[in-house]
């Protein structure tokens, strides 16, 4: 794709900066905004997204810290890894590297310790590995702050695994506790990756076991960083690798992104060029296609629970239009009257319930212009009865044309992860919410633990 192509052209150094809006689909518009110049007017338009994400570290952070102060204060170790990890401890403004949740490592054994001080601070669990018959998964479980909107990855492994033949995993794990390095954060005792495991395990590994072999655009730009504050890599990196027996697996990822050699390709990988590269690890990774089967297998194990529920609540929502009236009625009847707090998540997958919804539409009679409002008004009831505090939103299109209304829902401002919109607010001008910001601000949402926001957070907030 061109947009693809102008990012990979840039941050080779070999083109122009692209516009806004390729920059936000690569994920770098607020590291855009870090690095271009006063006055330069993609900066200028980028303004807004630097200050959201910076503003949206700071609430992460502050409502982590109580959760990792409470779990030191019971001598449970933990290790951060990934874009939390880096975005707070290896950029030098946070707010320039965008994450979607937070990843850690906690011993096994301390698992359900932790998972008791979470619920005491008022922690929702959507997922446990256990209660979804998965307990070899690389999660132990995940962890939903209600009002701030995010989930914490409590892992057990560092690398994917859903079975229990997970030796290499396993062998990576130990040798990355093993390996990593105490830190005082925020008065907080935390474990961290050496420089060279945070790009090989947390990144390298990650994208080319877990993610399909795809790169992304942030990637390059975290070798970079991590490189400023660490010194070149390429030497340690191979050793590493060779050491944990994964060398043919970083040389494919070094073939399509490497800062030092000029490399970059963020183009989704042909099927024939997966095969090809599964065969080549498939001593370091044995099983790997079998294994992306399998986690497939289970996704459609999990959704196919919501397909039920789903269309019945495309049923409910298809005959509240037809009996027409104000859309904010429908939305008041689908909201459960119950504080967000004090429902039970019933340890349901978020991303299963989306995909259900989804397969329940497939099979649902009619729809037309109003499919996507039956849509997410039915994920909205759903997510909303399981405690996810998401929002219904409608938009008109941005650019004064008449064409059709759309609609969706959010969760902490942005379309969830999974639904493949992440461009809705750009494209559509926003004319009803609900609940509205003031409402839902209102509606008794959980609020575990609060710190002071950063100063720096508050002067983007104003």
């Amino acid at each position: 794709m061109a947009e693809e192509k102008s990012v990979e052209d840039w941050l080779l150094g070999r083109g122009p900066v692209p516009d806004a809006s390729a920059l936000r689909e690569a994920g770098l518009a607020a590291y855009a905004h870090a690095v271009l110049p006063d006055g330069d007017p993609v900066r200028v338009a980028l303004r807004s997204d630097y200050y959201a994400a910076a503003l949206r570290h700071q609430r992460i952070k502050r409502a982590l810290l109580p959760l990792l102060r409470a779990w030191s204060a019971r001598g449970i170790e933990v290790l951060l890894f990934k874009g939390f990890h880096l975005a707070e401890m290896a950029y030098e403004s946070p707010g320039t590297r965008i994450y979607s949740d937070v990843d850690l490592l906690v011993r096994p054994e301390r698992a359900d310790e932790a998972l008791r001080v979470a619920h005491e601070l008022g922690w929702l669990d959507p997922f446990h590995a256990e209660a979804f018959g998965q307990p070899h998964s690389h999660t132990l479980f995940t962890l939903f702050h209600a009002r701030e909107g995010f989930e914490v990855d409590v892992h057990r492994l560092a690398v994917h695994a859903t079975h229990r033949w997970s030796a290499v995993q396993e062998a990576i794990t130990d040798a990355l506790w093993a390996a990593s390095r105490e830190r005082q954060w925020e008065g907080i005792a935390v474990r961290e990756p050496t420089p060279v495991d945070s790009l090989l395990v947390g990144l390298v590994l990650q994208r080319c076991w877990g993610d399909a072999w795809q790169v992304r655009a942030r990637d390059f730009v975290d070798v970079q960083t991590v490189e400023r504050r660490a010194g070149a890599m390429d030497a340690r990196l191979r050793a590493r690798a060779a050491e944990l027996r994964c060398s043919a697996t970083l040389e494919i990822f070094l073939s399509r992104c490497d800062p030092g050699a000029g490399r970059l390709s963020l183009g989704a990988p042909s099927p024939g060029e997966v095969r090809r590269w599964r065969a080549a690890v498939a001593r370091e990774r044995p099983g790997l296609g079998m294994e992306t089967l399998m986690y497939r297998l289970l996704r459609i194990r999990r959704a196919v629970r919501f397909v039920p529920r789903g269309w019945l609540e495309l049923l409910h929502a298809r005959r509240a239009l037809a009996k027409g009236g104000d859309l904010r009625a429908v939305l008041a009847r689908l909201t459960p009257p119950a504080p967000l707090a004090s429902l039970d998540p019933a340890r349901q997958d978020r991303e299963a319930v989306q995909e259900g919804v989804r397969w329940a539409q497939r099979v649902f009679p009619g729809g037309g212009a109003d499919a996507a409002t039956l849509r997410s008004l039915a994920l909205y009831a759903v997510l909303r009865r399981q405690g996810w505090p998401v929002v219904f939103v409608r938009g008109l299109p941005a650019d004064g044309s008449r064409g059709p209304a759309h609609a969706w829902i959010e969760l902490d401002g942005r379309v969830p992860h999974g639904l493949g919109e992440p461009d809705n607010r750009r494209n559509y001008r926003v004319d009803l919410e609900f609940p509205e910001p003031e409402m839902a601000a209102s509606a008794g949402d959980a609020t575990p633990g609060d710190v002071e926001l950063a100063p720096a957070a508050k002067a983007a907030a104003s």
